[in-house]
């Protein structure tokens, strides 16, 4: 009997819209380059001259896409979007680095891994959300992601990779985990449009440089860390407080430098022993300070250039070396601790500044017996 017209119609249509199909993935597929091994499939190339949007296969030859190998799709400038499959468990190194013209990218729940540089370069890639199961962050990974505005760090990432989102440049909020640990070198450096995070008191360390030219307001290091890192806060333009916490022992070479607005800082304790060279250096808008009375150690320029610096106390036992407060010259007074000591072969104090102490004093501290041996004033060129 034969079929009404519409159905042979409906079925004429179905037959061509299967053959379309077929040729499309064949189409498709001559654009991967992929190794097929006993149970899974990597996909290790893609064509470099392909324009649009790319939907990874789930699975080729009958066997699941697992995993996208280092530099696959680096450097496909005309791919604007990439679709990975729900198979997908390792993105590798590189694998979509410089992928310039990348505005979406959907990670499925099965992603575990994603290696260092993987997306970094992609300039134009927005918001991304990570999965919740991933385990592994690679260094850089989203470096230079310019249109990244937010990001929410799953509870499996407990150290940020270095440089993970440096020079993310419109990254505004950023969300992390409450078991979070590290911050590492330069994770958030040249975020210039950072303005806060909270951080968890689980973490213990934040790195070299981890905030560099972020424009936070306030910060305060969480309970747990020891040592303020070198360049920690660099730059940091908009900083204007910063609490330090009383387990704090080292503020490292120039953890300030150039943070022109900081007018704050507050040590909660007195476990600091040691200041770092440049480590407040053109804190322009720092008028005041409280030194903890445990600081033995101050760098060589660690308050340069604080020109509103109107009043200091330097610790009794106080080693310097170096010219500490080369061109402070606002300050007016300067209380000095008894036997406070200089390297006799460094600059002097103020660098040959030109000052105009109004009021010098001398703090005693009965029994105190000095490191080192004590410099006359006349070294200082008071």
């Amino acid at each position: 009997m034969p079929l009404p017209r519409p159905t042979f119609r409906a079925l004429l249509f179905l037959l061509l819209f299967c053959l379309t199909a077929l040729r499309g993935m064949g189409q498709a597929l001559e654009s991967f380059t992929y190794q097929v091994n006993a149970s899974e499939v990597t996909i290790t190339g893609f064509a470099s001259n392909y324009q649009g949007a790319v939907e990874i296969p789930q699975t080729i030859q009958g066997k699941p896409v697992t995993i996208i190998a280092t530099g696959a799709f680096r450097a496909c400038s005309g791919v604007t979007s990439v679709v990975i499959p729900n198979s997908v468990t390792t993105i590798g190194n590189t694998a979509f680095q410089n992928c310039t013209a990348l505005s979406f990218m959907s990670l499925p729940p099965s992603v575990k891994a994603i290696e260092a540089y993987a997306f970094s370069g992609c300039t134009v890639l927005g918001n991304t959300t990570l999965p919740a199961g991933l385990t592994s962050l690679g260094t850089n990974a989203f470096a230079g992601c310019h249109a990244i505005t937010s990001m929410a760090i799953p509870a499996g990432i407990t150290v940020i990779p270095a440089g993970v989102f440096g020079g993310c440049k419109n990254l505004s909020s950023v969300s992390l985990p409450s078991g979070t640990v590290t911050i590492s070198t330069g994770a958030f450096s040249g975020c210039v449009r950072l303005q806060s995070i909270d951080l968890p008191a689980s973490i213990t360390s934040i790195e070299t440089l981890a905030f560099n030219g972020c424009a936070l307001t306030s910060f305060a290091f969480p309970s747990g860390v020891t040592v303020v890192s070198s360049g920690v806060l660099w730059d940091c333009k908009s900083l204007v407080s910063v609490t330090i916490p009383a387990g704090v022992t080292i503020v490292d070479n120039n953890a300030f430098f150039n943070c022109t607005a900081l007018a704050q800082v507050i040590f909660a304790g007195n476990s600091v022993t040691s200041i770092g060279l440049g480590a407040f250096r053109d804190c322009v808008s720092l008028a005041s300070l409280d030194l903890p009375d445990g600081i033995f150690s101050i760098g060589s320029e660690a308050f340069a250039n604080c020109d509103s610096l109107t009043e200091l106390e330097l610790p009794t036992g106080l080693y310097i070396v170096g010219d500490a407060l080369k061109g402070c010259t606002s300050l007016r007074e300067l209380v000095i601790g008894t036997r406070l000591t200089q390297n006799p072969n460094s600059p002097n104090l103020f660098g040959g500044s030109s000052l105009n102490l109004r009021h010098l004093s001398i703090k005693a501290t009965p029994g105190y017996t000095p490191v080192g041996k004590p410099v006359p004033l006349t070294h200082w060129s008071l």
